[in-house]
């Protein structure tokens, strides 16, 4: 299967948005008042951030790990959007459906 420069372009992009999300559902669940009901939500989104931001650096640089990242950031991603959907504020709900997303889109950059 061959990736288009189309294909790579998108994940690039859909990685920056769920970067973004991210890390606004990271500072927003900082605020909350039982902020231990969101101790998974805070683990899992710095997670899925920090991966993000590895998927983008190496689409960027055409890195030879490039299929192997985008892999294990759809994983990621995923796991973070399924923990993000349990809690009803819009920013957790952002934050999942920009994961699931991006998960979505990574998965295209894999090479079997």
């Amino acid at each position: 299967m061959q990736i288009t420069p189309q294909q790579v372009e998108n994940c690039l992009q859909v990685c920056k948005a769920c970067l973004k999300a991210c890390n606004e559902c990271y500072v927003a669940c900082l605020q909350e008042s039982e902020l231990d009901t969101f101790r998974d939500c805070l683990l899992i989104v710095r997670q899925s951030a920090e991966i993000c931001m590895l998927a983008i650096s190496a689409l960027s640089l055409d890195s030879m790990f490039s299929s192997q990242i985008c892999k294990l950031t759809a994983e990621i991603c995923e796991a973070c959007a399924k923990i993000c959907s349990q809690h009803e504020q819009d920013y957790c709900q952002t934050c999942a459906q920009t994961c699931y997303q991006c998960a979505a889109a990574c998965r295209e950059m894999v090479v079997h």
